[in-house]
């Protein structure tokens, strides 16, 4: 059974005329009537009553109709959606992202992937200074960063913007002596070890803590061995509070997030940074601002 048929029947049902339902469908009355009695040969049925006050459907074609127009309607947005899905954009979102951030880009890729079916992902945890290194190298085309003084220079270079600054938060174990402290100050923190993320990380901390002489323990780019480090309280670290917020041993207690206070700077800008080469903009525009809305979420799910 062809679909212009079942589409001539409709249009008949419509008009109650097989000459002006020829008109509409711009083909002739014979084409139509013949349709007509196509479909009802083939499916046992007559649909339509002829007569001098026009072309009416039957008690069976009534019940038939709504069956047609739904498979029409159907019909027509199959064709839609096959035509959304040949000028669907198609390839590899390539991005970087600084540890503490990844369910952040992974909750964003999915809510971008609803509107952009045919776009992948492909993502890496990296330090602030190797994300914006990449970015200009062209091994990534978007990175999530911290903004730090040492790095404006570079950042400077490509396109970039502040999303957000967060606050400086400690994450320490619940076993430790600061876990039930509402907040502490750089006094408090003399006599602990730290871990650090990395050179870099320590490097960009120096900026906000220079009233403070750290005994680091050890730095890595291991995230489970800094996190394994604090869970069994042989040193605490540092990172902002949004960062903090979708830790895996906060969320379950093993650890707690709290602010550092009475610093200057207290706060660390975070933000974004993409390749000036990029094919298509359009579409980092739109992961950029489903990444700014997610952010949103989780800064106002923790006031």
């Amino acid at each position: 059974m062809h679909i212009e048929r079942l589409k001539y029947i409709y249009e008949v049902s419509v008009t109650n005329s097989i000459s002006i339902a020829s008109q509409n469908l711009h083909v002739t009355q014979s084409a139509v009537s013949q349709a007509i009695s196509s479909v009802e040969e083939e499916l046992g049925i007559k649909i339509f009553n002829r007569d001098r006050q026009g072309t009416n459907l039957t008690f069976e074609g009534k019940q038939l109709i709504e069956t047609i127009k739904e498979l029409l309607q159907n019909y027509q947005k199959l064709i839609e959606q096959s035509v959304s899905l040949q000028n669907e954009p198609s390839g590899i979102l390539k991005i970087a992202t600084i540890p503490g951030h990844m369910a952040t880009i992974l909750k964003t890729f999915s809510n971008f992937k609803k509107e952009h079916p045919n776009m992948s992902l492909s993502v890496v945890e990296k330090g602030s200074k190797d994300i914006v290194e990449g970015v200009i190298k062209q091994k990534y085309d978007f990175g999530f960063i911290q903004f730090r003084n040492y790095l404006m220079d570079d950042i400077k270079k490509i396109p970039s913007g502040v999303i957000m600054t967060s606050p400086i938060h400690i994450c320490a174990s619940k076993s430790s002596r600061l876990a039930l402290k509402n907040s502490v100050t750089i006094n408090e923190l003399k006599d602990e070890n730290f871990v650090l993320y990395n050179d870099d990380y320590f490097k960009s901390l120096s900026e906000y803590l220079k009233d403070l002489t750290m005994n680091v323990l050890f730095v890595t780019d291991n995230l489970e061995v800094i996190r394994g480090a604090v869970i069994e309280d042989l040193a605490i670290t540092f990172d902002t509070r949004i960062s903090l917020k979708n830790e895996a041993s906060i969320l379950n207690g093993q650890t707690v997030s709290i602010p550092l206070v009475n610093v200057e700077p207290s706060t660390i800008p975070i933000g974004w940074v993409r390749s000036k080469t990029l094919a298509s903009p359009v579409l980092y525009d739109k992961f950029l601002n489903l990444l700014k809305l997610e952010l949103e979420r989780l800064e106002n799910n923790m006031l």
